[in-house]
């Protein structure tokens, strides 16, 4: 089937298979359907205003396409040590070397071998997602990696206890650590350590730190609307309303936080728990799946019993704790969808076609104050009986035009 999306400047868009639980249905087998999706982007540039009526979003050529995956803000990614140890610190007595790509650190003393990467945005209320492969001699204790952010320590990583036989290694260590309130370094250190007693060695390889900044595009539906501000730097955001109505807000925290109105992370509940055993966004979904992990705002941010599907015209207020309110007023920017199938036994033409419309929702924005830039996401996604039995080979265009510009 050819795919068409309209060459309008900010837009992109992807058609893809996915999965959703079955609208109304209880955890169990069969709960879970295959859907064909859609997803629709425009990126924007903001001119905001205390009065949102006097705000507003014009298409940004270089703003940023689907994202078919998370888009992670690496502050360290080293995976196969290719690039030696120049930017690695040997402390404290640990000595460092390196073959087939794996780094070996020895200990003669206290010490680790530690890199330091900027992330370009404050560290504060951000989750790091932390894994290093480690080796070692069998039931020797496990080190663990642990983050700095200048003086205030992230989460140490959870390992095993010791090392298992020498056959079943390398052991994988992973984590996931958000920094306190306090952390607002923008570099980050990774600290790999060195055994507990001299002369002990372990290899590491494969280190990666990394950041979560926008999460994939490509999810069927979102049950809510994902409303999403990311801040670089104070003044923090403190509440978002659409049509005067506050949908999150973090005003009654006693501490705030920075990112407090960005991504809930997935490795917290209640959206953990959402997801059941979740693995991959292409896979079969576990049983126990509900739709509303797709969505990936801040829970405990939500003022409302749900938060409302966006229109063209909603008026968008961003209050801070410092400084005018920020507000624009969403364009009239409608993508339109329409699916076109071939039937008949005569000529293959166009003209012949039968076609249906397919109905996109406005269920995300998101917004970058400081960077003056926001983006909205169209969904739409339906199973295969949509197609009334239409065989895929049949199936001619998928074409999305834009109206109301």
């Amino acid at each position: 089937m050819d795919v068409q999306f309209p060459d309008h400047p900010g837009l992109s868009g992807s058609f893809f298979p996915s999965f959703r639980r079955v609208a109304g249905s209880a955890p169990g087998p069969g709960s879970i359907e295959p859907v064909s999706a859609l997803a629709v982007k425009l990126a924007y540039l903001v001119q905001a205003d205390p009065d949102p009526a006097a705000g507003v979003l014009t298409a940004d050529p270089d703003g940023p396409v689907i994202f078919d995956a998370d888009q992670i803000g690496i502050a360290l990614q080293n995976a196969d040590f290719a690039a030696g140890l120049q930017s690695w610190q040997e402390t404290g007595g640990a000595t460092a070397t390196i073959a087939d790509k794996i780094v070996t650190l020895s200990r003669a003393g206290a010490g680790d071998l530690r890199q330091s990467a900027g992330f370009g945005r404050q560290l504060r209320d951000r989750g790091f997602g932390l894994s290093v492969k480690a080796s070692g001699g069998a039931g020797l204790v496990t080190p663990r990696p642990s983050l700095l952010a200048g003086a205030v320590a992230g989460a140490t990583v959870t390992s095993p206890p010791a090392f298992p036989a020498t056959a079943d290694q390398p052991v994988l260590m992973s984590a996931y650590a958000r920094f306190p309130a306090g952390a607002i370094a923008v570099a980050v250190s990774l600290r790999l350590p060195a055994m507990g007693a001299d002369g002990q060695t372990v290899s590491y390889g494969e280190p990666a730190l990394t950041t979560v900044d926008f999460e994939s595009d490509l999810v069927p539906e979102k049950p809510e609307a994902d409303l999403i501000v990311i801040a670089d730097a104070p003044p923090l955001p403190i509440s978002l309303a659409v049509n005067g109505v506050t949908q999150l807000s973090q005003a009654a925290l006693p501490v705030k936080e920075l990112t407090g109105l960005a991504w809930q992370d997935r490795q917290t509940n209640p959206r953990k728990a959402e997801g059941g055993d979740f693995g991959a966004m292409t896979q079969d979904l576990p049983d126990a799946f509900a739709n509303s992990y797709f969505n990936g705002f801040r829970r405990d941010r939500r003022q409302v019993p749900a938060v409302p599907h966006l229109t063209p015209g909603d008026q968008i207020v961003l209050t801070r704790e410092a400084g005018p309110a920020y507000g624009f007023t969403l364009p009239p920017d409608t993508p339109v969808a329409v699916q076109s199938w071939f039937t008949g036994d005569g000529p293959d033409d166009p003209a012949l076609w039968q076609s249906r419309g397919i109905p996109l929702v406005l269920d995300t924005l998101v917004i970058e104050p400081d960077r003056n830039r926001a983006y909205t996401v169209w969904r739409a996604a339906w199973p295969p009986q949509f197609d009334a039995g239409v065989p895929q080979d049949l199936l001619r265009r998928l074409s999305v035009t834009l109206q109301g510009i």
